[in-house]
């Protein structure tokens, strides 16, 4: 096989094109159960909503979320979003707005205008926001723990008894009566208590929240899946199909590669065959050299 190689030189450039096209074809092939997997964990678990961050949401889920950040936190927040008012907005502004997220009619709605750094921060304070809301025993403990590190001229006034005694009370009715330093000591004792959390448990947990928010605001979520997930099929069609076609082109330029190399290869054979005294022509027999020529070509 060695020595056949030589033959490929005329061909070089065929060649390297062929292992190029076959490396794309395997990336285009490894691919796919990428995209499967994609439809099930993003498309199917979380109703194809792909980021952690909310592109919209709630003033009471916004104050929430800032009840529970730093200072500095807080100010990316901020800056990341932007307040929007059904009355400020022009009248087509108030059409494409409405369309989108139909309870903009009824109360004011804070809309992402830019997603940087907001991955760090805004998961873990959605999974509290839930979590306490829900009333579950991780949530109650939670809520337990940090009044009990409160400082005592906070539980002894009056302010914080009133909260206490009222029926149904959460731990965000108690971050109100706190400082900024008071609040970063809450903040980082929930920090925490996150941190044993894999990232992929935290980004569920806020995947789940802003699945709930989407609804709360009227944005169509099956849509939002529906959408995904066809979309996702059609890329995989799409990959498919490319890998199809380079297939197709890897065997055509093959096939021109190996006729190219038998041509000539048979020419010498011919050549050499031809030069052939009658002993050696009886001693290999015209069978034989048909044979050599043809099929072993």
């Amino acid at each position: 096989m060695l020595k056949l190689i030589k033959y490929l030189k005329a061909s070089t450039f065929s060649v390297i094109f062929i292992v190029v096209l076959l490396f794309m074809q395997a990336s285009a092939d490894l691919t796919l159960p990428e995209y499967t997997s994609n439809i099930v964990n993003i498309g199917i678990s979380q109703s194809g909503i792909t980021s952690v961050v909310p592109e919209v949401m709630t003033t009471d889920t916004y104050d929430k979320i800032v009840l529970l950040l730093t200072t500095e936190e807080e100010k990316v927040v901020a800056n990341a979003y932007d307040l929007i008012s059904y009355d400020e907005l022009s009248s087509t502004k108030k059409e494409e707005y409405l369309k989108s997220y139909p309870l903009l009619s009824d109360e004011d709605l804070y809309i992402l205008k830019d997603e940087e750094g907001l991955d760090e921060i805004i998961p873990k304070t959605l999974v509290v926001i839930e979590g306490l809301k829900s009333g579950s025993e991780q949530g109650e403990a939670i809520k337990n723990n940090i009044i009990a590190s409160l400082p005592d001229n906070i539980k002894a006034s009056d302010s914080f008894q009133s909260i206490i005694n009222s029926e149904n009370f959460s731990l965000f009715d108690i971050l109100k009566l706190l400082n900024n330093e008071q609040k970063t000591t809450i903040i980082e004792a929930i920090n925490s208590s996150l941190s044993s959390l894999p990232d992929s448990i935290i980004d569920q947990g806020a995947i789940s929240v802003i699945k709930s928010e989407y609804e709360t605001i009227g944005i169509d979520v099956d849509g939002i899946q529906t959408n995904y997930i066809l979309k996702t099929g059609a890329i995989m069609i799409g990959i498919a199909l490319f890998s199809m076609a380079l297939s197709i082109t890897v065997g055509l330029i093959g096939a021109k590669v190996s006729s190219k190399v038998a041509k000539t290869l048979r020419n010498q054979i011919f050549t050499k065959v031809m030069s052939f005294s009658n002993a050696e022509f009886e001693k290999y027999g015209a069978a034989s050299l048909i044979t050599r020529s043809t099929n072993d070509i």
